[in-house]
Parts: structure tokens; C-alpha cells; sequence
């Protein structure tokens, strides 16, 4: 909106309250008398209860986490400036002739967009979109074991929402070419799925997935989804529409480095975030990708507060981190291989590249013709994802992925990677199996050729079993490594990355609100 529309909005609002019986600004005409004298003090009081009491019920609304002044603009709430609002009550103080307070700028600010700022706080949700023809509630959808949605037909100021979505929404929609071009490089029915359901978190509010006091579903995810192929291969596309279905004010790019960075420029940088669903970095470079402050990397993942700051401000917390998506090209050796960053990563492989006769440079431009349909295949994974209580499925490309990047830099980690093996108990009462160190450096050095890798030495066996913490005691005949996870006939049997089924069992389930040709 402009200044002068935004200006002209908040006046007549104001005005149109003036004239209820609920006020009474003619009583204020006219001298106070003197400044200090009981009848200016008696008029001083009344008249700010006054302005107080319209602040209160004036439509102007203040959004804390982004620090500005939001006003309903027919459809959606739209941010405004401080000054705006000064100016539209100055233009009221001038309308009722109230000379006295007409050019105190300190009072309008403390007792009339200060009561704003306190009271007339805006919560904008998630699970509320706008669109062309009127406002879609998932409220309800969010809900355990409710899957139902609302459309409203039109809009209000009741609606808490800040991006309008140009386009329709119609429930019946469908979105053949985007089905066919998924299908294309993306073949494989799980890692779709995947995709569908990381997109469907952008559609629920993201509180509901961690509070249990309120009757929802109490499980955290912590995933941050990297997208792995070499080009030509559609990951543009899919970015594109994203930003096309979400809104490019609600997707922001930020890469690793400025992501993660401690520096004054990486919190400002950080101040990207609030308020986003996503943050997609659309072209990473793999050589940065978890070098290093990989303990950000995971707070931000988890969805716990991380400072930032927008110039002119003091540095504050981000509560509402948005869910991470990142483009590479390959996915190089990150330094932190420990669980807790290796579990956070779940990889999408897009193997198949489209030859240049058949790339259309187009296609995503093409696509808004079914942006309606496209949302409801979006809806459709936010389904899928309550059901499943946040369980994303395992994929036999997420774990190659990851293997064959721990091959190339440190055979040890890939090996107990491929096998499952772990340091600490999945579950309570499991027990761990005892190997000795001369046996499983046995196996590792048949993985190691059924790989065509280099065997790493004993030296760094132990250095990287040591650094995985896994538990080393010493008995008569040698020492031993407490194992989860492998028996001892699962750890003789052979794997080669390249060629093997590496997926889990979870990922043939079947799924309940995913179409068959999704």
C-alpha cells in the first residue's frame, strides 16, 4: 500500500470510531488552561484514557517478532511505519480541534502507538493461507487425528495472515504436468514422498509438533533436506515452484557460512529468517556444507533460538526458525560425523539427467497454471507427515548418498555407516555384541576391498571409533569394542555401496494420503 492510502486507511478507521457513543473528543475542544492547573491535569487524564481506549480498538496491529506495525489491507496484513500512524492521528487531533495535544509527537507515541505495540498484538499462523478467492483454516487439520480443512470464501481482519497467495485455491485441482515432470527425475516413488512431506511442514504451524500440552502430536523434526545432483537434472524447477507456492518472502536463501556465522553480518544475514518457512539454499557449495560450526548447524535444525539482528536493533532470538533445504551438487565430507549431524541429514539423489534436447527452460514458468494443484499435492504430504507422527521414510538414496561421501575421506566411518552400526542402545533392554578389535578389523578390511577403497590403518580405526565414542574394554585375550546395531553374522555379510539395496524396511509402507501416481 502506499503512504498515502495507508495514512487515509488508518484515518478513517479512527474516525469511524469517533463517531459511536462509545467517544467523546468534543469535550476536549478548547483551552485547558494554564499547564500545571487542576484543570489541564483533569483534562490530561480523561483525554489519555481517551486515546488509550482508541488505540485499543484500532485495527492497527503489532507483529513483536518482526519489530513492525501491521494494517489489514481488505485481504491480508500488510506492514506499515511507525510514522504513518503518528501522522493519521495528528490528521484526527486536527479533525476535532484539540490544539492542546495537536503537535505533541511524544504523547501520540507513548500513549496512542505504544498501546498498540503492547496490546494489539498480531499472530499470524501458518496454517492459514490466503489466496484469490478467500482464506484456507487448517486449524483444525492440525489437530490429532483431524485432517479436515475449512475454505472460507472472502476475507478478515480476524485472519492473522501476512502473505497473500496469487493464485486460487480449489480443492479438485490437479497438477499432471508437475506429476510427470516428478516422476522424470525423481523415479523413485519414496524420495517423492519425501519431498512432498518436507514441503507439507510449510502448511503446519510449526508449534504444533512439539507441544504436548495442547493435545498435539509431541514429535520434533529435526531434518534438514539436501538435494543432491550434479545439474539438468530439475532441482531449479522444483525450487522455483516453491517459491512460487509459498511466496518468495516466506522462502529465504541464506547458504551454510552466513547461516551458521557468529559475525556481526551473519546475524544480520540471520534476521532473513524471521518469519520464513523455509530457508532453501538453491546453489550450495558442497565445499562449505558442514566444514565447520556444525553445533549452529544443528540448532538451527532442531528449531532451538539463535540469535540475530537487523541493523539499528540489539540482538534479540529467533524462536520460530524456518525448516532448512539445501542444493548441492555433490555432498562433500562434513567434519562432524557424529550421529547427532549425520541424523539430521535427509538426502534426495537426482540421478537422472535430462539431455538438452528435452530440457524445458520454461517449465517452471509454465507450472503456475497449476499452482492450485500443486498446493494440494503439497496438502496432501502435510497429511501424510501427521499421520506418520513426523517419520519421514528411509530411502536407499538418502544412506548411498551419505556412504559414499564417508568412502572418499574416511572408509571406517562409511563402513560403520553401511552396517548399521552404532555406540550407545536403540532401545531400552537392547544389548550390544562384543567384537574384538582384531575381528572387526577383519571385516572392515573386506569392506574395504569389496569397495576398492584404501584399508585405513588400526591407528585410525581406533581414532574414529573413539571419536564415535564407542565403548573399548580390555579382557584376557585383547581388547574389545562394545557394538549396537550388527550381529555377528550381519557384519560378515558383504556390502558394495554401488550395487546393493541399502534402503530400510520402512521404506516399502504403504501410505494412506498419498495418491498412487504422486
Amino acid at each position: 500500500m502506499s503512504d498515502d492510502k495507508v495514512i487515509e486507511g488508518i484515518f478513517a478507521d479512527l474516525l469511524r470510531m469517533l463517531n459511536t457513543t462509545d467517544f467523546n473528543f468534543e469535550r476536549f475542544k478548547g483551552s485547558w488552561g494554564r499547564k500545571f492547573s487542576d484543570e489541564y491535569q483533569g483534562r490530561f487524564i480523561d483525554f489519555t484514557s481517551e486515546v488509550e481506549k482508541l488505540a485499543k480498538m484500532c485495527r492497527v496491529k503489532y507483529y513483536k517478532e518482526s519489530g513492525e506495525f501491521y494494517m489489514f489491507d481488505g485481504r491480508i496484513y500488510v506492514p506499515i511505519r511507525e510514522e504513518l500512524i503518528v501522522r493519521a492521528f495528528e490528521m484526527i487531533l486536527m479533525r476535532v480541534r484539540i490544539v492542546s495535544m495537536m503537535l505533541n509527537k511524544t504523547f501520540i507515541k507513548t500513549h496512542f502507538t505504544n498501546v498498540i505495540r503492547y496490546y494489539n498484538m498480531l499472530v499470524p499462523r501458518k496454517d492459514l493461507v490466503a489466496f484469490t478467492n478467500g482464506v484456507l483454516d487448517l486449524k483444525e487439520f492440525n489437530v490429532k487425528h483431524k485432517y479436515n480443512v475449512i475454505f472460507h470464501e472472502g476475507f478478515s481482519p480476524d485472519y492473522h495472515v501476512t502473505y497473500y497467495h496469487p493464485y486460487p485455491y480449489e480443492a479438485d485441482s490437479k497438477c499432471p504436468r508437475w506429476m510427470a515432470f516428478l516422476h522424470e527425475v525423481l523415479p523413485d516413488k519414496d524420495s517423492r514422498v519425501i519431498l512432498q512431506m518436507f514441503l507439507g511442514l510449510g502448511l503446519i504451524q510449526r508449534s504444533t509438533v512439539y507441544d504436548e500440552c495442547e493435545g498435539h502430536d509431541a514429535a520434533k523434526v529435526e531434518l534438514c533436506l539436501i538435494l543432491i545432483g550434479a545439474g539438468a537434472n530439475g532441482k531449479s524447477v522444483i525450487y522455483q515452484t516453491a517459491v512460487g507456492i509459498f511466496g518468495p518472502n516466506r522462502i529465504s536463501g541464506l547458504d551454510y557460512d552466513d547461516l551458521t556465522g557468529s559475525s556481526f553480518d551473519s546475524m544480520s544475514s540471520r534476521a532473513m529468517l524471521r518469519d520464513a518457512l523455509f530457508n532453501w539454499s538453491s546453489d550450495s557449495n558442497p565445499k562449505e556444507f558442514g566444514r565447520k560450526r556444525t553445533g549452529m548447524f544443528k540448532r538451527i535444525v532442531s528449531g532451538e533460538p539463535v540469535l540475530d539482528r537487523k541493523i539499528g536493533e540489539n540482538t534479540r532470538q529467533n524462536v520460530h526458525m524456518p525448516y532448512l533445504v539445501f542444493n548441492l551438487n555433490e555432498l562433500e565430507f562434513p567434519e562432524d560425523q557424529s550421529l547427532g549431524f549425520v541424523r539430521r541429514l535427509q538426502c534426495i539423489s537426482f540421478n537422472v539427467v535430462i539431455p538438452p534436447d528435452k530440457q524445458n527452460k520454461s517449465l517452471a514458468f509454465e507450472l503456475k497454471s497449476e499452482y492450485p494443484g500443486i498446493f494440494n499435492w503439497i496438502l496432501r504430504g502435510a497429511k501424510e507427515l501427521r499421520r506418520k507422527k513426523f517419520v519421514f521414510p528411509a530411502t536407499e538414496g538418502n544412506r548411498r548418498q551419505i556412504i559414499l561421501s564417508q568412502l572418499e575421506h574416511n572408509a571406517v566411518l562409511a563402513w560403520v555407516t553401511a552396517y548399521r552400526m552404532r555406540s550407545e542402545r536403540g532401545i531400552n533392554g537392547e544389548q550390544p555384541v562384543e567384537f574384538s578389535t582384531s575381528d572387526l578389523m577383519k571385516y572392515l578390511e573386506q569392506f574395504c576391498l569389496d569397495n576398492d577403497v584404501s584399508v585405513p590403518s588400526k591407528q585410525k580405526f581406533g581414532h574414529t571409533f573413539s571419536k564415535m565414542r564407542f565403548c573399548k574394554v580390555r579382557r584376557n585375550d585383547g581388547y574389545y569394542y562394545k557394538v549396537y546395531g550388527v550381529s555377528p553374522s550381519e557384519i560378515k555379510k558383504h556390502i558394495i555401496v554401488q550395487q546393493d539395496d541399502l534402503s530400510s524396511s520402512l521404506a516399502s509402507e504403504a501410505y494412506f494420503y498419498i495418491k498412487d501416481d504422486d
